[in-house]
């Protein structure tokens, strides 16, 4: 994944592999349709207009940021100072599809627990027993859904630091990318009351990718359903994560987070503080 900044005005042309016959889509022919969607709550207010109002984003001014996929199908330019809009943007989305998504785990654990007090059965083990229809998909695909836009926030965050603290601070397409380059001694990245915050709160974020990984790299969401009275069931994945727990402790620490970098890089980007 590319993620460059150009300060040749001039924009590559598509470059192709000379082995790698791509896969080709039809351009549709036809007027494009406007649709309307109900009006997001927008995300970070504070951060986006220090960013509008300040300074540091004036480095950026004739530069071109290029973000393309390792072998082409996506490619997309915009100009470097206009970029944050385009962030927060995708931001403000994936918030949105992180707050449906975890409403659908709530939903599905409520209706889950219904089925597990209305129409299991015991069988002659005296194990009990529960059919499912879709529920159980539904809980592995919303979960997969709010972990992955909830990583993909903290990404498109860290696409921002160079915007918000110089083009000295670095470059950055991955969260994991900004953590370690804090944790250098030497870095080019130097916040300490960041370091400070990551030092203290990320636990929530180590989890959350610990989950993220297994997920992308090895395999699905597994669950085990326990019952310790008649009346409740518990719900882990991997034998010991509690989801609703998993879920508390992730969205709370995520929002603590966001509030955190809403006021602070609000402050740097306007050059108050660092």
């Amino acid at each position: 994944m590319k993620f460059d900044l150009l300060r040749n005005p001039k924009i590559p042309g598509e470059k192709k592999d000379s082995d790698r016959r791509m896969i080709t889509f039809t351009r549709h022919e036809g007027r494009a349709i406007c649709y309307h969607q109900p009006i997001y709550e927008e995300a970070l207010i504070k951060l986006q207009k220090s960013i509008h109002d300040s300074i540091s984003s004036s480095s950026l001014a004739g530069g071109v940021y290029l973000i393309e996929t390792n072998k082409g199908y996506i490619s997309e330019t915009y100009p470097a100072v206009e970029y944050y809009k385009i962030a927060f943007r995708m931001i403000r989305d994936n918030l949105h599809t992180i707050s449906i998504s975890k409403q659908e785990v709530y939903k599905t654990i409520n209706r889950i627990q219904s089925i597990y007090r209305d129409n299991s059965e015991v069988l002659q083990t005296g194990q009990r027993r529960i059919s499912f229809s879709s529920e159980i998909y539904k809980l592995r695909s919303d979960l997969f859904t709010y972990i992955l836009s909830t990583r993909a926030v903290l990404d498109t965050f860290s696409t921002l630091i160079e915007t918000i603290y110089g083009p000295n601070s670095g470059r950055y397409q991955q969260f994991t990318s900004l953590i370690k380059q804090l944790e250098k001694e030497n870095g080019r990245f130097k916040d300490n009351n960041l370091k400070k915050y990551f030092d203290e709160n990320l636990e929530w974020f180590y989890l959350l990718k610990d989950v993220r990984d297994y997920l992308v790299h090895f395999g699905s969401l597994h669950f085990s359903l326990k019952e310790a009275d008649s009346i409740s069931l518990s719900i882990e994945m991997f034998k010991k994560i509690d989801v609703l727990t998993f879920i508390d402790e992730t969205y709370y620490g995520f929002n603590h987070f966001l509030l955190f970098i809403d006021e602070h890089c609000s402050r740097i980007a306007i050059g108050k503080d660092l």
